[in-house]
């Protein structure tokens, strides 16, 4: 049973992923997109990197 359940949740899952790829393929191919996108994962490439620079562990 947990088999069964686990199998359908990630196929329903993975096919939500593909048919949201397959809509948002041709906006994702512009220029302006592609720049919007860089910005935002390298700004929250660096926030990760400044959070972890500023995280103390503790002895």
């Amino acid at each position: 049973m947990l088999l069964a359940t686990t199998v359908m949740v990630d196929v329903t899952v993975m096919h939500g992923y593909a048919w949201l790829a397959a809509r948002l393929q041709g906006m994702l191919r512009s220029v302006r997109a592609r720049r919007a996108q860089n910005r935002v994962f390298g700004g929250v490439l660096m926030a990760m990197g400044a959070m972890l620079f500023l995280f103390k562990r503790s002895a």
